[in-house]
């Protein structure tokens, strides 16, 4: 069950019903209680404003304890949405939290989207004994796909390429792998190769998107990867280099960036954690190693990570576009899988058979991890 007071009954943040539905259909034999963080605050802002470390007797903590009182469970999961702002102080301020609360922290699961949280203890050195169990699952399959749903399941299943590029790398903001991947495609002469984009360096790949826009460029088209006018762009490409949110060695998680090659029927490469395509292939989908050297993934260092998957571009140039088409034609299983796979996390609440379909696959990337922590 998921314990909203003080919230009010039914205010549920992106895919923390399902979660919860996920718990209570596949380990019957328990209770569990989900809790949505930041509970028992209302938002990421009030709950720095009244954290139980300074603030133990505001009324949201009080409340949070009687509401836990009133309620029997073996377990209790901290459910945490797509953006990850459960950072140390948030750890130290539940910890304390349950303390007070005498409930043990062998029955306590944090449920979020980094699939390294126990990297993230080593990290910044946390007590051991603070260190809640953790299960990982990336929430963007269960919340934001589904905003894109009608596009996934309208565009067609051809696999074909006929275009001018070898890759389309869609950037907006800027960190710091993304600014070495653009200098790494610029250094070896690449960006001709590609379709590029840069918003910190004002750099588009489509103006049209959002059409006229009077005040002036206030978003990337790029960035949104899903609107109309960028589709041409994927489809002229051969594959797509998908930079994610995070790069970190301690942060493996993954976003809505990483589905949108698979809703244009694309192979892709991901420079985000190291460790990601592993996870990746976890939820069900299949990557392309039969295309590239996907050793990169398993590279600690951020630079050679790049440079390797900047290799793999390099192994394109000079391919005819029939050599292209050949290779896609080689992969198309693997494409036509992927998209089966991403509508079934997209399409769940059309009926009860897609929901079961959606229990099951979920069970892919979820079984070994609960059953480890229960």
């Amino acid at each position: 069950m998921i314990l909203y007071k003080p919230w009010p009954d039914g205010w549920n943040y992106g895919g923390a019903l399902i979660m919860n539905n996920y718990f209570e259909e596949h380990y019957q034999s328990y209770k569990f209680v989900i809790i949505q963080f930041p509970w028992p605050c209302h938002d990421q802002e009030e709950y720095w404003k009244c954290n139980f470390k300074d603030n133990s007797n505001h009324p949201s903590w009080v409340s949070a304890k009687e509401a836990l009182l009133e309620v029997e469970f073996d377990y209790l999961v901290i459910y945490e949405p797509v953006e990850w702002m459960f950072y140390e102080d948030a750890i130290e301020d539940y910890y304390n939290f349950f303390e007070s609360c005498n409930i043990p922290m062998e029955k306590i699961i944090y449920q979020g989207a980094n699939h390294n949280m126990y990297g993230y203890y080593d990290y910044i050195n946390l007590e051991k004994k603070k260190r809640f169990k953790s299960v990982a699952f990336n929430h963007c399959l269960i919340s934001s796909l589904i905003t894109h749903r009608d596009t996934l399941n309208d565009y067609t299943t051809d696999v074909k390429f006929d275009g001018s590029k070898l890759f389309i790398c869609p950037m907006s903001t800027i960190t710091e792998h993304r600014e070495l991947i653009y200098n790494k495609l610029e250094e070896n002469d690449l960006l001709k190769y590609g379709h590029v984009s840069a918003r910190w360096k004002k750099i588009y790949i489509d103006d049209l998107g959002l059409g006229p826009n009077p005040i002036g460029h206030q978003q990337e088209t790029a960035h949104l990867s899903s609107v109309n006018s960028i589709i041409p762009y994927y489809e002229d490409a051969f594959c797509t280099l998908v930079t994610e949110s995070e790069y970190y060695n301690w942060n493996v998680r993954f976003t809505e960036k990483f589905y949108f090659p698979i809703m244009y029927n694309r192979p892709f490469m991901v420079l985000g954690a190291p460790g990601l395509l592993k996870w990746i292939k976890k939820y069900g989908f299949k990557t392309f190693p039969e295309l590239w050297d996907e050793t990169y993934d398993d590279e600690l260092d951020l630079k050679k990570r790049t440079n390797k998957i900047i290799d793999n571009i390099k192994s394109l140039r000079g391919k005819s576009k029939s050599e292209l088409q050949g290779l896609l034609e080689m992969v198309k299983p693997k494409i036509i899988h992927n998209k089966k796979i991403l509508k079934k996390y997209a399409n769940y609440n059309i009926n009860s058979e897609h929901y079961d379909k959606l229990m099951d696959v979920m069970k892919l990337s979820l079984g070994e991890q609960v059953r480890n922590v229960l």
